[in-house]
């Protein structure tokens, strides 16, 4: 009997384990969700502070959450923090799909030994969604949740 509760226990914490990982692994966990594709080495030391407006189509996304390849016609730009999916539902609009042509504002930003550029908002459809504060450059669903 005491083996039973044992190995039951220990398949309780190996259940909880492995969701705990699983939750950690879309957006939930450590970190300020500031490193494209989890692949930087250190937070967004500094934007840009300029934003820059490109329109263009929707040719793909980056791993979930991270980013989009936005085709403008005459370059195709990959764009980062585009955010989680429940934080466009809670503002009441759809992600964009690929396809779909989209305005939207980026700012460069500096991330360990390489500049990247994040997306500050999106419009599409005459509704604009705001992804990054405007002054610190975090991304707003961290603290809308």
């Amino acid at each position: 009997m005491k083996k039973i509760v044992i190995a039951s226990f220990a398949l309780v914490v190996l259940l909880l384990a492995g969701s705990l990982a699983a939750y950690a692994g879309y957006g939930h966990g450590p970190g300020n969700g500031q490193c494209p594709n989890g692949t930087c080495s250190g937070p967004i030391i500094a934007c840009s502070g300029t934003v820059e407006t490109l329109t263009g189509i929707v040719a793909g996304y980056n791993s979930p959450g991270n980013g989009m390849v936005l085709d403008t016609g005459t370059a195709v730009e990959t764009l980062y923090g585009i955010g989680p999916v429940w934080y466009w539902e809670r503002n009441s609009m759809d992600k964009p799909e690929i396809g779909e042509t989209v305005t939207v504002a980026v700012e460069t930003a500096a991330i360990a030994d390489k500049t990247v550029k994040v997306i500050v908002s999106v419009t599409m459809d005459g509704q604009t969604l705001s992804l990054r504060d405007a002054g610190t450059c975090i991304p707003l669903w961290r603290s809308r949740r």
